[in-house]
């Protein structure tokens, strides 16, 4: 398989994936490349948490190749559940997060301090040389499960933010 044949399917995976997100009632907007960055899926995940009132933007990709001898390709589901966090929350949520990165088996919570928001990110490698009906299988796979972490921990989190629960609480619950 050739690269433009990968970028051809890669395209192909991110526009089935918008029109799916977007027949699921869940609001999605595929972006073309430009100057160099490449494709993304942009998309606003609207029923998080246990209540489903929360929610994430989310930017779904792959990311550039690094050589011409790559034999993976990464595919990435970054989600912002957290913007604009108070100053005075930070060192709470940096510490909490902390604890739930250690319980995670792939991906992990971040926050840019500049900028007070918190994503999860979840980059997972696949073969290069997939076809394309296995290659969206598995970003869809990629994608459910970035939501499904995020869902998970989204409530406790938020309540970490607000300033409601502690990081004691946050270990508690990940004893659960």
């Amino acid at each position: 398989m050739g690269r433009d044949d990968i970028i051809t399917a890669r395209h192909n995976v991110l526009d089935r994936i918008n029109k799916e997100l977007n027949e699921d009632k869940i609001a999605a907007v595929f972006q073309a490349s430009e100057d160099g960055a490449p494709e993304t899926v942009s998309v606003l995940f609207d029923e998080m948490g246990e209540e489903g009132e929360g929610e994430a933007a989310g930017q779904i990709f792959f990311r550039p190749f690094t050589s011409s001898e790559d034999k993976v390709q990464y595919f990435a589901a970054i989600l912002t559940p957290w913007e604009d966090i108070p100053k005075d929350r930070l060192p709470a949520l940096y510490e909490a997060i902390s604890y739930v990165n250690f319980t995670l088996p792939a991906g992990c919570f971040t926050v840019d301090k500049d900028h007070s928001f918190c994503t999860f990110i979840l980059s997972a490698p696949l073969p290069i040389d997939l076809p394309e009906e296995e290659l969206l299988d598995r970003a869809e796979t990629v994608l459910g499960s970035a939501v499904a972490t995020a869902d998970a921990f989204f409530d406790i989190l938020t309540d970490v933010v607000d300033g409601k629960k502690t990081v004691k609480d946050v270990v508690a619950f990940l004893e659960e």
